[in-house]
């Protein structure tokens, strides 16, 4: 984070949003990704269901099928059950790193901002606003860092959600 707020510092015009941008976007996107495919294994387990449903009706109505087709399935979804728990943890774990990373760099580089003032500018700032932008502010980035996601998660889930609905019920989901 230093070495891109630095480089911004050397610009007419810094962002901070851009240095955080650089310095932690990756993390964030492959973090996004995890989530990205824990969403679509999310909906892919009430299709597997639907699969081993109609292989019970089929077995059960003395179609010749194979067992193994079955356990096939059942297979499948326990390890689709499995993929999707451990994909949603290594997001929930790259949210929190970069939280974390984010959190303690913005607190450093407001501190030592802090000890780089004069005294006249020092009279202009309270304490409390110091204390308050290394305590409360940066705590609220770190949150929206493991929140943040649900901005384009949710419409995400209810896009898959209606597209499952439209292949398991057809038009009479509307």
């Amino acid at each position: 984070m230093k070495k891109k707020w630095d480089k911004q510092l050397n610009k007419t015009s810094p962002s901070l949003a851009l240095a955080l941008l650089q310095a932690f976007g990756p993390s964030m996107l492959l973090g996004g990704f995890f989530k990205a495919v824990q969403d679509v294994l999310q909906f892919s387990q009430p299709q597997m269901l639907k699969f081993l449903i109609q292989f019970v009706t089929e077995y059960n109505d003395g179609a010749e099928q194979p067992l193994v087709k079955g356990f096939m399935i059942v297979v499948g979804m326990f390890s689709i059950s499995v993929i999707q728990t451990a994909f949603l943890h290594q997001y929930f774990l790259k949210c929190f790193n970069v939280g974390m990373n984010l959190k303690s760099s913005l607190t450093a580089t407001i501190y030592k901002k802090s000890l780089l003032l004069s005294n006249e500018e020092r009279g202009n700032k309270a304490t409390g606003d110091i204390v308050n932008l290394m305590s409360v502010d940066t705590q609220r980035l770190q949150d929206l860092t493991q929140f943040g996601s649900i901005l384009w998660s949710g419409p995400f889930q209810i896009i898959l959600c209606l597209v499952s609905l439209y292949q398991l019920l057809g038009n009479s989901m509307w």
